[in-house]
């Protein structure tokens, strides 16, 4: 059960990072740094959800700290 709810909200959090990156390319303002920011803080709230709903013991959480840390670095 806790697997389904953590699928379900990571997805959530996904849809709302491709959301921001369509709004800003809609807008004309997406620049490469600001898609790698975008990119880099969903992955980082991707991961708050598999470290406080597993309490840690899925290491996704791991993973998607070290994804969204590369795209943060890349940004700048």
């Amino acid at each position: 059960m806790r697997t389904l709810r953590f699928a379900w909200h990571i997805t959530t959090v996904a849809w709302f990072g491709f959301a921001a990156l369509l709004v800003h390319a809609g807008r004309g303002d997406l620049t490469v740094s600001g898609m790698l920011q975008i990119i880099g803080l969903t992955f980082i709230a991707s991961g708050v959800l598999p470290l406080f709903l597993t309490r840690g013991k899925h290491l996704s959480w791991l993973v998607l700290f070290v994804i969204g840390g590369i795209a943060l670095w890349c940004a700048a």
